[in-house]
């Protein structure tokens, strides 16, 4: 026959919850009380995990005492791993780029932090006349933002580095060609050109600014920042 386990203190053969003077290790709120001693009552080791964590902890803490022998109780750090491990949040999925406008995004910013310039991309697609004349490109096309200068200090323009791309497919790179660098508390427009390597006209029908970098009169800051 299998052996009973004696009643835990208290004397009602009931596992009783913490805050009454009990102490922890015999308390079913509290990790501790999982650990289960198994000798050859393996049954007892998957109904309170069951009924506190859920069917895959109790199958964890299952192994952790079949693992064990049988007239050795499992130990705390078997079943706090195998708790900890089943029930271990799962990573957060990949962040996601964020739609500004239309065809226009923001890559993740990942560990890149915000930077003392604020972005605001304000058009991306073939570019008229007028925006040719007025940015000095040739470019057929490219990405059009606003920038403000937030900084207290510096006298800088952002370089902003842009994906242009058909549908998930990158058509190229570039970064912002001419650069006009402002006050603190001011604000410009710049644009960055949708070329290829070559000089070439991208073909495309997106614009994803990922990051930039601050110029000032001192040169460019190797930091780059979230667009």
């Amino acid at each position: 026959m299998t052996a009973a386990l004696p009643p835990p203190p208290g004397g009602t053969g009931r596992v009783p919850r913490c805050g009454q003077g009990i102490r922890p290790a015999h308390c079913n709120n509290t990790v501790t009380a999982v650990t289960l001693r198994c000798v050859r009552r393996v049954s007892l080791c998957v109904k309170l995990p069951l009924i506190i964590f859920g069917a895959a902890v109790a199958a964890a803490a299952l192994t952790a005492c079949s693992t064990s022998s049988s007239s050795q109780p499992a130990t705390a750090s078997q079943a706090a791993t195998a708790i900890a491990t089943v029930s271990a949040p799962a990573a957060p999925p990949s962040a996601a780029a964020k739609a500004i406008d239309g065809n226009i995004t923001i890559a993740p910013a990942g560990s890149m932090t915000p930077g003392p310039v604020k972005i605001t991309p304000v058009y991306c697609g073939k570019f008229t006349a007028a925006q040719q004349s007025k940015y000095g490109t040739t470019a057929a096309g490219g990405l059009v933002y606003k920038f403000a200068n937030d900084s207290s200090t510096l006298v800088a323009a952002p370089k902003l580095s842009v994906n242009f791309t058909t549908g998930t497919t990158v058509a190229g790179s570039n970064v912002t060609g001419s650069l006009t660098q402002v006050s603190p508390g001011q604000a410009s427009t710049g644009e960055v050109d949708a070329l290829d390597d070559s000089g070439g006209n991208l073909s495309f029908t997106g614009c994803q600014v990922m990051s930039y970098a601050v110029v000032t009169s001192s040169g460019v800051d190797p930091v780059s920042y979230a667009g």
